[in-house]
Order: structure tokens, then C-alpha cells, then sequence
């Protein structure tokens, strides 16, 4: 398990084959040591052989591959998969961000590959994690995930979430309420915000292109269209600057070469701005608009940076857009994480939670999570629950403006168990900072909420209907992974007139019969009980049974081949 510790941080390049490499690498290194030290020794005894016998070296011991070190750690996070759900379901924010994203689902290989498309991420403003679900679209099947979260704020007791930061579909025209704010009914009070870069991305969609020479100079302008900075933090900052200048010496210090001095990275991390309100935004973009349509902007050789016509129409439209990129009154955006002491002078750090900026950097390390090109289902729910688990608790010592503690550990069980007894032997706890996850919801996290919602049809080939051929053609299929790992699927008979699809397989008179499924949930059970389960009835409308066959993979009624 030390071995296999090198490899939870899931950084870039942190791949098995390395850490094989590293591994024998170091094996092989120390190996030649002692042999080296051994054949010294013998060297004195080589003139009197009859004195101590010389024997050869002890071989290398072989080193296991890779697909071994990705079976290691796969049971490795199987024996922390309860606290590993239960910490990610114990997660709850004031202001959320919802986005989706298509990178992730390249990996998944085997039937898994073409079902789900879309992973559905929603994160609080620390850039935590609440849920992650794969999806086949980013519509309906979303509904079931937004009712979990509901109902985990209401069974814990937490204020529901004031802002929704989304990418699309923050308004409706017309009367009624747009489709977010129905799936979110639960939560009536909650405001749905349009992502101001997403905004801002689609006004650049009328540019002719985005390496045009006044690209960069437009982008800017309506981001200053949109925002104003705080005075008052710009004064502190400027006044810091300042002061770092007289103690370098500098002499003529004017208002322009302090700023100059000041970065971007400054700006963002010292000051905060916030949005101008409805009707300046618009007159200031339409100003922008109608100067950079004429001579304006045009670059040297008279291309222009905007296409007339395009840009008038996204205009018209995303005019309307414009009150839902505006902050909400009453609601802080803004949170201290820390102080930074320049030119004697203290500045507070800010984090801002406007936007979905965030989501997006963690769908960036989203492929991390996931080691090498491709996975299963089991494993890639794995790696992803892993992956989730540790990004939380980053974001949330991040957030926390205080020293980060030397002990670092993500085995929360280990540390909730340490402090159990310390509190016993010692009458306190040795890691005061940590607070143990409640109960798991039961809620549906990735994989396990399946493509097309949180139910996926299957279709069961009845073999047999002898219990120990049954359990000796797991060894043979795919399914041995599963039985590996103690997981099997409960699975309860319905009829053959469930599966609307026209495009439906019907069971066929040549082949063998057939029982049609809805998969529930996943079920650990103990190997005592897996060894003793009874194989199930091929009589339609059976009652329900754990079942060990051969299982064909049904979606939208159109069969993907056996799993």
C-alpha cells in the first residue's frame, strides 16, 4: 500500500506504467547495492574457498504490472468508498454553479462508451463539488440529481441556495418560468444567473475572428462595459505600490507609473468589482458596438473586427440577457482567504464566487482523475468518486485563512477513528480541524446515475438455471471484475412491453429465453452470500432475485452487444 499511496495524487503524468517504471527502477538500483556489498564481502574468501562456501545472489524480486497496481488501487478505494460518498453528499453551498462537459466521456470505454455523453457537474462558491452525474443529454435526465439536491438541504436542515450560475437557459421569454427554475421548484427563492465569460463568449461570436489584432482590445472593453472596480480597493492597492516604489528607491513617482506597476493578478486578487447595473451596461455596449462597426474597427489593412450584420442580430438577442448577469443585491460574493503585507501595508486576499469560472478549471483536471487514455464503468466510477474526494477537500483548506496544518491526509475514516480514541486516552482531539461527514443520502453520484437517467435497461440472458455453472461463467466474462469486488445488481422482472422503443429486441425462439430488467442499485454483499445465491427463475414476472448471467446492455431499445 505505500506503492500504491505514490499514486492517489492524481496529478499530470502520475500514470501506472510510471509508477511500474519508478518502482523497478528503484528495485533494481537497490537490488544491485546489497549484491554489490555481498560479492565484496566474498572477494576476501575467494583465495580460501574451503572456508565459507559463495554462493550466487538471490534473483530480483519481479516487480507485478501495472494492471495489477490498477487493481490494488481500485480495492483501495473500495474499502473508503462509504466515508469517500458520504463526504461528497455532506457538501452544501450558498451559491452554486452548474456546467456541463463532453472531455471525460472519451474515456470511457467497453459498452459504457457510447451511453454517456455529457458530465454534469454543480459546485458550491469554495469550488467544491456537490454532484456529478453522467448523463446521454443535459435535459430531463437532469431532474432526479436536482430533486436529490433538494432533498438533501431540506433532510439536513441547511438554508436553501440564493444564486445558480448556469451557461444557458437562465430566463424564458414570455410569461412562465424558464426550465432551471422548474427543475429547482423546491427552492423558490433560488435566482438563476447567466456566466458572465459565457456572455461575454457569445458576443464574440460576431467578431470575423479571434486572432484580429483588435480581439484582445474588444474583449477588454466589454468586460469594462459589464464591471466597475471598488474604489476603495484600488486606492489600498495603488497606495501599496506606492510605498514598494519609495523603498526601492525610485525617484519621480506619477500616478501612471504606479500603475503600471500593477498587475492583472493584483487587481484580481487584492480588489473587487462588481457589475454597473441593466440600462448603463447596455448604452455603454451599444456605444462600444456602433464605434468599433465603423473605421474604428478596422485593423491596418481594413479587415473589420466585426461582422455587421451577425453582430446586430446576437445583439438583439442578447440584449435581453443583460439583467441576468447582473449581481444580486444583498448577496456577498466575495469572501477573505488571507492577507498579503506589501510595501508595510496589509491587503486582503479575495475569492470571488461570481460565475462558473471555477467549474471550468475542474473540468480541466477532470482527466486527471481518470489515469491512462481509457476505462470501464466500475473503474472510471472509481477514480472519479476518488478524484471528487480530494479536489473537495483542497478546495475547502484553500478557502480557509489560516496556515494549512502540517498533517495532510484525505483517509477521513483513518482520521475520524484517530480522534475517537484520542479523545478517549487524551480527552481531546489530535485533529480539531476535522469534522466527519453525515450520513450517506443515498443520492446517485456518476456512473451510478447512469446515461439516460437513474434507472438503464438491461437485457438478461437466462444460460442456465444450474447455480455452479453459473458461477463458474462469471470467472469467464467481464463480469469478473465485479465479482471481484463483491458487487452484484438486484434486479426485479418486468414485461417485454416496458421497452417502448419499436426498435426493441424481441426475444427469439432460436436462442435462449430471455428476462427484460431495470436495474436498481449496485448491492456490496459479502462473499459467504454470493457463493450461496440461487440462480433465477426463467418464468416471466419471477420474483425479484440477485442475478449472475450474462447481461446485454439495452439503450433507447437498441442492444450494444454483452456485458
Amino acid at each position: 500500500m505505500r506503492v500504491i499511496r505514490f499514486w492517489r495524487e492524481r496529478t499530470l503524468g502520475n500514470s501506472p506504467s510510471r509508477l511500474v517504471r519508478q518502482v523497478r527502477e528503484n528495485h533494481s538500483e537497490e537490488w544491485l547495492k546489497r549484491v554489490c556489498r555481498y560479492l565484496g564481502a566474498c572477494s576476501d574468501f575467494v583465495a580460501q574457498p574451503s572456508l565459507l562456501p559463495v554462493h550466487d545472489p538471490l534473483k530480483p524480486v519481479a516487480i507485478p504490472s501495472h494492471t495489477w497496481m490498477l487493481a490494488v488501487y481500485g480495492r483501495d478505494i473500495l474499502s473508503r468508498l462509504d466515508h469517500i460518498k458520504a463526504s461528497i453528499t455532506s457538501t452544501f453551498g450558498n451559491i452554486l454553479k452548474m456546467d456541463s462537459t463532453k472531455k471525460i466521456t472519451k474515456k470511457l470505454s467497453g459498452l459504457a462508451k457510447v451511453t454517456a455523453l455529457w458530465l454534469t457537474s454543480v459546485s458550491n462558491e469554495l469550488g467544491q463539488i456537490l454532484i456529478s452525474v453522467l448523463t446521454a443529454q443535459e435535459g430531463p435526465a437532469l431532474d432526479t440529481m436536482a430533486a436529490d439536491l433538494i432533498r438533501r438541504y431540506s433532510n439536513a436542515g441547511v438554508a436553501p441556495p440564493r444564486l445558480l450560475y448556469v451557461d444557458c437557459e437562465c430566463c424564458r421569454e414570455g410569461t412562465g418560468q424558464a426550465k432551471l427554475k422548474q427543475r429547482f421548484d423546491g427552492w423558490p427563492d433560488l435566482v438563476v444567473k447567466l456566466d458572465i465569460y459565457h456572455y461575454m463568449r457569445r458576443l464574440a461570436s460576431g467578431c470575423t475572428k479571434d486572432a484580429h489584432p483588435l480581439y484582445p482590445i474588444f474583449m477588454s472593453r466589454v468586460s469594462s462595459c459589464i464591471f466597475k472596480w471598488d474604489s476603495g480597493d484600488v486606492a489600498l492597492l495603488c497606495q501599496t505600490k506606492r510605498e514598494q516604489l519609495k523603498q526601492e528607491g525610485v525617484p519621480r513617482i506619477t500616478e501612471k507609473l504606479v500603475d503600471q506597476q500593477i498587475t492583472k493578478e493584483e487587481l484580481g486578487l487584492h480588489c473587487r468589482r462588481r457589475t454597473r447595473g441593466e440600462t448603463q451596461t447596455i448604452i455603454m455596449i451599444e456605444l462600444l458596438l456602433n464605434e468599433l462597426m465603423g473605421v474604428k474597427g478596422r485593423d491596418l489593412l481594413g479587415v473589420p473586427l466585426l461582422d455587421h450584420e451577425r453582430m446586430q442580430h446576437i445583439w438583439q438577442i442578447q440584449k435581453k440577457h443583460v439583467k441576468c448577469i447582473q449581481d444580486e443585491p444583498g448577496v456577498l460574493l466575495y469572501t477573505v482567504t488571507g492577507t498579503t503585507t506589501k510595501g508595510g501595508i496589509v491587503l486582503p486576499n479575495y475569492s470571488c464566487a461570481r460565475g462558473s469560472t471555477y467549474l471550468e478549471s475542474f473540468h480541466l483536471h477532470l482527466n486527471r482523475f481518470i489515469p491512462g487514455t481509457s476505462a470501464n464503468s466500475l473503474n472510471f466510477q472509481l477514480y472519479l468518486l476518488e478524484g471528487l474526494n480530494r479536489w473537495n477537500q483542497d478546495c475547502e483548506a484553500a478557502s480557509l485563512a489560516v496556515r494549512h496544518p502540517s498533517l495532510l491526509s484525505y483517509s477521513g475514516d483513518l482520521v475520524h477513528c484517530v480522534n475517537n480514541y484520542s479523545v478517549k486516552v487524551l480527552g481531546r482531539k489530535l485533529v480539531p480541524s476535522f469534522q466527519p461527514p453525515a450520513v450517506y443520502t443515498g443520492e446517485l453520484i456518476a456512473f451510478q446515475f447512469g446515461p439516460c437517467g437513474p434507472c438503464v435497461i438491461h437485457t438478461i440472458h437466462v444460460t442456465t438455471c444450474n447455480t455452479r455453472a453459473v458461477r463458474n461463467n462469471i470467472w469467464k466474462g467481464t463480469f469478473k471484475a465485479y465479482f471481484n469486488f463483491g458487487i452484484v445488481y438486484k434486479a426485479t422482472p418486468i414485461s417485454t412491453s416496458a421497452l417502448s422503443s419499436p426498435a426493441s429486441r424481441t426475444p427469439s425462439p432460436a436462442r435462449s429465453p430471455r428476462l427484460y430488467i431495470q436495474t436498481v442499485s449496485p448491492l456490496s454483499l459479502p462473499p459467504s452470500s454470493v457463493s450461496e445465491a440461487t440462480s433465477a427463475s426463467c418464468a416471466p414476472g419471477a420474483a425479484s432475485r440477485v442475478l449472475f448471467y450474462t447481461v446485454q446492455h439495452v439503450t433507447g431499445g437498441k442492444s450494444d452487444g454483452p456485458t
